[in-house]
Formats: structure tokens, sequence, C-alpha cells
């Protein structure tokens, strides 16, 4: 969804789309399920408060019958509802009650041989052939300098989360000197306990009447649907 957000508000603005994804190393856990899919395959829902879901498809060493697997998802229910997300890893790998069985061993080895660590939080950029035709990036360096920058998210995800949640924010030229100091920002904070973003990046002198109405209308499409 926030990739498919990210592609439109660029489509549109023609200037970088960007979306950062909830954290969801920092959601509770409200609900999960295990639910068989074919033979040994198993898929794992995570929900989160607020009505986030994640799913994690894994395959385990030998198949489970569908009450099995009821009975092992009972047992994690009990042990990991009302974690934070970035605690139900740990606890998954420490808790005795969750290895107790062979049932249980064979589902909780799976998950943190397919579950490496805990869940970050994504950026998806779309745009950058628009990005490159602007004049203020027309240099190699500082175009690569914005790429990198969308790349890693790293100062990016920040800035995102900066204005009020449910509307659109506007900051120009963000650094004194950098990747951002020709950029401008116009971006929408989702509301909810998950915090995300939806945005538009561009130069100094976009059109900012027609980037807001943008930003404003998908962050709010994006927020209903999530």
């Amino acid at each position: 969804l926030l990739a498919e957000a990210s592609r439109l508000l660029s489509e549109f603005s023609h200037q970088l789309g960007v979306a950062l994804a909830p954290e969801l190393g920092a959601g509770i856990l409200q609900g999960l399920d295990l639910l068989p899919v074919q033979g040994p395959r198993v898929l794992l829902v995570l929900t989160l408060r607020g009505g986030l879901v994640r799913t994690l498809g894994i395959e385990l060493e030998s198949p489970l019958d569908r009450g099995e697997l009821a009975e092992v998802a009972r047992v994690f229910r009990e042990r990991l509802l009302g974690l934070r997300m970035d605690r139900v890893r740990e606890r998954m790998a420490h808790d005795p009650e969750l290895v107790r069985d062979s049932a249980l061993r064979l589902v909780a080895r799976a998950l943190l041989e397919r579950w490496q660590a805990p869940a970050t939080q994504d950026l998806f950029a779309a745009g950058a052939s628009h990005i490159a035709e602007q004049p203020e990036f027309a240099a190699h360096h500082v175009l690569a300098s914005l790429l990198r920058m969308t790349e890693s998210g790293s100062g990016l995800d920040r800035i995102l989360l900066g204005g009020v949640e449910g509307y659109p924010a506007v900051r120009v030229g963000m650094e004194e000197s950098g990747a951002l100091s020709r950029c401008s920002l116009v971006s929408y904070r989702l509301p909810g306990s998950q915090r995300g973003a939806v945005g538009v990046l561009g130069p100094m002198r976009m059109d900012y009447a027609q980037v807001l109405g943008l930003v404003d209308a998908v962050g709010r499409r994006v927020a209903d649907l999530l």
C-alpha cells in the first residue's frame, strides 16, 4: 500500500514520492494466528494495536494439523500478547513455555529462523527519474547524495514524522548544507499509534498549493485503509 502511495505521489506531482511504513517494532501485539497453507507451510498473522496486520510465511520441518497449529497459537497468545513487537522475538527465543512440547518447538524454531530481527521502519521512494530532470539536481554529486538518503532513509524518516498527525506539513531547505539543502518536503503524518507518513520531496520552487492538496488526499486515504 505504501509503495503504491509513493508511486502515485510521484506520478501526480512529478517529484519524488516518499512513504514511511509504520514502525512495527514499537507496535503492541494484540492478535496472533497460525494458518496452514500447504504441507509444512504455515502463515503467521500478527495483529497490532490500531488494526495493523503483518504476515510472515514459514516452513516447518514437518507438517502440523490444524488442531496442533491452533494449540500452538493459543500458547503463543498467552505468552506474547500485550508485548511490543521488538520484545516478541526476544520472548520467543527465551521463554521455556514456548518450547515445552514438540509442536511448540517446531514452530518457534521455524519462526526464529525466518524472523531474523525485529521489524524496522521501511522508507519507500518513487520518481527518481522526475527528480533527476530538475535543474537543482543536475550535478551528479547532488543527485547522488539525495538518492542515497532516500535509499537509506537516514534522517529523512525523522523529518517525515515531524508534523502533526493527520495534517499536511511543509519544510523548506531542511539542511544548511547537504542532500536536503535545496529541497522542500510536503508530508502527512499518519494518525494513530503506528508512526508512519507519506510525502513529496522536490525543489524549493515546487507548486506548494497543488502538492499540499495531493499529499493531504493521499495521506487521508492511506490512513483510512490502514
